[in-house]
């Protein structure tokens, strides 16, 4: 947990950057003032999410950051130190959506990564679907052969986005683009209007996009095609030296030895995790571990400077919108935990890859020319077991288990005649076509769930999807699980995490990664509480410490530049 002292560290930081490194003149591509725009309005909005950070990562790699990344942004801008998620689960997709919308799942109805569809299972078929799943818009850029008619598209977001009413307000004339290695990261920031947005094959290495946006399947720019061609992520992964440190192993917090064993996962049953990293791209898994390197994020900032140049991004007076969403951080945050040497190390590494963001739009557009805000999706919570071991408490909670106690609580067996679907995120999904079909009643069975999984280890209070309905919004429960709850998408049975408790992110069938690293999900400060960073413009410089939230963000932009709030906006402008 991030304590008040820690938070006054941070502010106190702050203010030391902002008097004394505040006096460090630009470079002096900063002082070629591009061509003027509109006054008070930006060129370009550069909405930066960088996945999994926790608000505590800027105070505990704060020394070993350069001066041009994180600092120039707590130099030169503003930063709120008290910025936090109002909903659970704290999840990728719906933290992208509520960053972009102004409101949380109840309203733009993304409420976890992949989620269950009641209309496709009263068709009896019994799966989940990712955020962005659409069938009706191929992969572009994708073999069809390999997708097998999968497909992607902002269609289960139910607001517009600041990208959406941008679009709206200047009658189609502005430019706006997503970029990240995820797809729900490129896509749900950037809406239903958007221009493009581009996301990583896993297999073969390329950076591609949807049919809904391209209209074909060999509908990549040639810009983007000439990138794929250079192959960089092979390049990367198969280079002879392999993820080294990038700073002198002296200055790292973090430990890197053999007793990391216990608490970090690694590539492969073979690997160890311990420093360098060694890889291969091979026919089955392809370019799957360079997300799971710091070679993703500098990867994916070099794309979007190419966006920015090929998508003329900022280059008129008409305000253009650009989000980038740096995945690596999470990946690697979830094998090998918030206390290892490569999480340390791959901040160091994105704070250099922000450096030059920051120089290239100094450079090409201006920072008087520009607004950029920075925030994560989710934090993320400590290792269990690292916990437990240096004085403090958790556990994992074992969902496989809890699917079978569920199981035969309901005296039923398990496949497509079980009356329960799937324990997924902190919410039970139960067969309503089955439980109609065999005339049992819905809130008794409910009530059956709610008994058999409170006390199970991670589960506090569990709630029916009624009972949430009705429950107070001045306690945790009711602020959590109704923000977070969308009907006809969300569970039957939901629950708040016990503090420490997480899900592994990985597969019991994968034993080398199972219970390690961390993952996110709960309602507590190290999952909800993130940066807030803003920069560029007129935005001043300082810190404030009053409470916001996640939602507050969209409005704030939407403010700046002059559009209208987005059609579900739940938040406030706190500029």
């Amino acid at each position: 947990m991030i304590t008040k002292s820690l938070q006054g560290s941070i502010a106190a930081l702050i203010l030391v950057l902002t008097l004394t490194l505040g006096l460090i003149a630009l470079p002096a591509s900063a002082q070629n003032k591009p061509s003027k725009t509109k006054p008070g309005k930006p060129r370009l909005v550069v909405g930066i999410v960088v996945d999994q950070m926790r608000y505590d990562y800027l105070a505990k790699f704060l020394d070993n950051f350069g001066k041009a990344g994180f600092k120039r942004m707590l130099r030169e801008g503003t930063t709120f130190t008290q910025c936090n998620f109002n909903y659970v689960p704290t999840e990728t997709a719906p933290g992208h959506a509520s960053i972009f919308t102004g409101t949380s799942p109840s309203g733009h109805g993304i409420i976890m990564n992949d989620w269950y569809d009641p209309a496709t299972i009263e068709k009896g078929i019994v799966r989940s679907h990712s955020s962005v799943e659409d069938s009706l818009f191929p992969y572009s850029g994708v073999d069809p052969a390999r997708t097998k008619g999968r497909g992607v598209s902002p269609n289960w977001l139910q607001s517009t986005t600041i990208a959406d009413e941008l679009k709206a307000m200047t009658n189609g004339q502005a430019k706006t683009v997503g970029v990240s290695l995820k797809d729900r990261s490129a896509i749900l920031p950037v809406g239903k209007s958007a221009d493009a947005a581009y996301f990583f094959d896993d297999i073969m290495g390329n950076m591609i996009s949807s049919q809904y946006y391209l209209a074909t399947r060999n509908g990549l720019p040639a810009w983007v095609d000439s990138i794929n061609a250079l192959q960089q992520p092979p390049r990367y992964l198969n280079s002879a030296t392999g993820w080294e440190l990038l700073r002198d192993p002296k200055v790292y917090h973090a430990a890197d030895g053999p007793g990391d064993i216990s608490y970090e996962g690694t590539y492969n049953p073979t690997d160890k995790p311990v420093f360098p990293h060694k890889f291969q791209v091979n026919a089955t898994s392809g370019c799957a571990d360079f997300k799971t390197t710091p070679w993703g994020n500098t990867f994916v900032k070099d794309f979007a400077k190419q966006a920015i140049i090929h998508h003329d991004l900022g280059a008129d007076e008409v305000t253009d919108f650009l989000s980038v969403s740096f995945s690596s951080t999470d990946m690697v945050a979830h094998q090998f935990g918030p206390q290892s040497r490569e999480v340390e190390d791959t901040y160091l590494r994105l704070d250099a890859d922000l450096a030059d963001f920051f120089k290239f739009l100094d450079k090409r557009i201006g920072k008087g020319n520009v607004l950029v805000f920075l925030t994560a999706d989710h934090g993320g919570a400590p290792n269990p077991d690292y916990a437990n071991d240096h004085g403090g408490s958790g556990g994992w909670t074992d969902i496989p288990l809890l699917n079978q106690r569920i199981h035969k609580r309901l005296g039923d067996m398990r496949g497509q005649d079980s009356l329960l679907i799937n324990v997924k995120g902190h919410t039970v999904y139960l067969n309503h076509r089955l439980i109609k079909a065999r005339g049992l009643n819905l809130d008794s069975i409910c009530g059956e769930v709610v008994n058999e999984v409170e006390g199970f280890p991670g589960v506090g209070k569990a709630y029916t999807a009624t009972e949430v309905a009705g429950l107070s919004p001045d306690t945790d429960a009711g602020k959590f699980l109704k923000n977070g709850y969308y009907p006809g998408r969300s569970g039957d049975v939901l629950w708040l995490q016990t503090e420490g408790y997480q899900q592994s992110a990985y597969s019991p069938r994968e034993p080398f990664r199972y219970k390690k690293g961390t993952s996110h999900g709960s309602h507590y400060d190290y999952d909800t509480h993130v940066p807030l960073l803003w920069w560029g413009g007129k935005i001043g410089r300082g810190a404030q410490s009053k409470p916001v939230e996640i939602i507050d963000i969209a409005p704030t932009v939407c403010k700046l530049i002059d559009v209208k709030p987005t059609s579900r906006n739940k938040g406030k402008a706190i500029l």
